[in-house]
C-alpha cells in the first residue's frame, strides 16, 4: 500500500512539472531530485524539455524582433521613392488630357495610394516595438 501511494505521489509531481512546462515555466535543477529511479529520470527529462522550450521561445522572440525591425527599415526606405512617384503623378495631372491618358493616370494614382497605404502599415508595424506577446497577436 505504501509503495502504491509513493508512486501516486511521484506521478502527481511529474504531472505538476509537465503542467508548469506547458505554461512556459522553467524547471530548476534543484526541483528534479537526484535519486536513481525512473520518476527521477522522467523529472530530469522534463527539465531538459523545459530548458529547450525556453531556448526556442527566446529565439522566436529575437527573430520576431529582427523581422519587425527589418520590415520597418524596408518601409522607411520605400517612403522617399514613393513620395517622388506621388509628386510626379500630381504634376502629370495638369499635363495629361484625353481619355486614355486620364485612365492611365487614374490607375497610377490608385496604385500609388495602395503602395502608400501598405508602406505606412509596414512602417507602423515595424516601428510599433517588439514587446508584443505572440499569443495575443497573430503575426
Amino acid at each position: 500500500m505504501f509503495r502504491k501511494r509513493k508512486v501516486q505521489q511521484e506521478m502527481e509531481e511529474i504531472s505538476r512539472m509537465l503542467e508548469r512546462v506547458l505554461n512556459g515555466e522553467c524547471i530548476q535543477p534543484g526541483e528534479i531530485g537526484y535519486e536513481d529511479t525512473l520518476p527521477a529520470k522522467i523529472r530530469y527529462q522534463i527539465r531538459r524539455i523545459s530548458e529547450k522550450n525556453q531556448g526556442v521561445e527566446a529565439r522566436i522572440t529575437r527573430e520576431r524582433d529582427e523581422t519587425k525591425a527589418l520590415i520597418g527599415e524596408i518601409a522607411h526606405q520605400m517612403r522617399n521613392p514613393l513620395a517622388g512617384v506621388e509628386s510626379y503623378t500630381q504634376l502629370l495631372e495638369g499635363e495629361i488630357s484625353g481619355e486614355p491618358g486620364r485612365t492611365y493616370l487614374c490607375a497610377l494614382e490608385q496604385s500609388e495610394q495602395r503602395l502608400h497605404f501598405l508602406t505606412e502599415s509596414f512602417y507602423q508595424d515595424g516601428a510599433a516595438g517588439t514587446t508584443d506577446d505572440p499569443d495575443q497577436k497573430n503575426n
